[in-house]
């Protein structure tokens, strides 16, 4: 059986504060977060590993914040999920 995960990964809060003020390191920090987020699927062995994709916009974040019983997954939540 084949598995991996696809779309638009959220973005961790220090992401989503460096896009707000422009920061000059931001292309660092995506970097940084797109080679965990591609770590944690290849230590999971997913069949197929792919672009986390946090330099497009996370439209969908403002709505999953809002609702009742939805958790919301972070390239800080992968450090918690590593070993898992």
């Amino acid at each position: 059986m084949e598995s991996y995960i696809f779309g638009i990964f959220p973005r961790s809060e220090l992401l989503i504060e460096a896009t707000r003020k422009h920061r000059k390191n931001l292309k660092e920090l995506v970097y940084k977060e797109t080679e965990k987020i591609i770590k944690l699927q290849k230590s999971s062995k997913l069949s197929y590993v792919s672009d986390p994709l946090l330099n497009w916009d996370d439209m969908l974040r403002p709505y999953t914040l809002n609702f009742e019983g939805c958790l919301l997954y972070t390239s800080d939540a992968a450090d918690e999920l590593d070993g898992v």
